[in-house]
């Protein structure tokens, strides 16, 4: 999949991870005022 809009509200990037059954790709949030670093996004405390 190239980099395009998912749901109207996502980027998708490069793919970070392959397995039998699907692709992971990094995703950008449109709607979000930054992308937080990996380990610093909801769920991650510092």
């Amino acid at each position: 999949m190239d980099q395009g809009l998912v749901d109207g509200g996502f980027r998708m990037g490069r793919v970070i991870g392959q397995g039998d059954m699907a692709e992971v790709h990094r995703a950008q949030d449109l709607h979000a005022p930054i992308t937080p670093p990996p380990g610093h996004g909801p769920g991650h405390s510092t």
